[in-house]
């Protein structure tokens, strides 16, 4: 979750050769083509969700991937699992204390190149007011023309975060499965630069994940 998170950063082949570098440069989220999901097993029921609302932050150095940094920000106020009344108890201080807590943030400290699709992001994640290291992987899926698309899953113990876990199925499971897909595009080629695509998708809210 914001999850140096959620891992995107590999952009590097996304246009490295043709940018020259003068340090990290934004690249910009496709809110179309990207989610945060998570899956929380209890021996009733295993709650499928995502969230409504979420921001990525990404600075990209061509030259030097080190010097990458990504942020998370997710609103929980925003957690979606299509039940209204299981959302409500998600956001109480049972689970993510909303009120008190609006913010779940990840932001990198470092991030590194570990293979030629893959990438691995260390960083801290900040949820009820306790912040931990996390580490994260990530697949860059494709790069080109002015875009890429960065996915790849994670476990976080709820226990870290003082979730107490009592929900309708039951006492979940202290490891929670997370799921991102980000899809990123340079600013530059979305004014117009060479390859840019002729339009830019709406701002719409994530899609549901498939089959659940």
């Amino acid at each position: 979750m914001s999850f140096r998170l959620f891992s995107l950063l590999g952009v590097p082949a996304l246009a490295g050769a043709v940018l020259v570098s003068t340090g990290p440069r934004p690249f910009e989220i496709d809110r179309s083509h990207s989610e945060i999901n998570f899956i929380a097993e209890a021996k009733l029921l295993d709650v499928h969700g995502f969230f409504d609302s979420f921001t990525v932050n990404v600075a990209f150095d061509p030259d030097t991937i080190a010097n990458s940094t990504v942020q998370i920000l997710i609103d929980p106020h925003y957690v979606n699992t299509r039940n209204t009344r299981r959302d409500g108890h998600l956001k109480s201080c049972d689970f993510f204390c909303a009120d008190s807590f609006p913010g779940i943030t990840f932001q990198s400290k470092q991030v590194s190149r570990i293979g030629p699709d893959r990438y691995r992001i260390d960083g801290d994640l900040t949820m009820r007011g306790i912040t931990k290291p996390m580490s994260v992987p990530a697949r860059m899926y494709f790069n080109e023309n002015g875009g890429a698309r960065f996915g790849g899953q994670l476990e976080i113990n709820r226990r870290d975060f003082q979730i107490n876990g009592n929900g309708g199925g039951g006492i979940i499971n202290d490891s929670i499965h997370v799921s991102f897909n980000f899809t990123l595009r340079d600013p530059a080629m979305r004014r117009g630069g060479p390859g840019a695509p002729a339009t830019q998708p709406p701002a719409t809210p994530p899609a549901a994940p498939r089959g659940q």
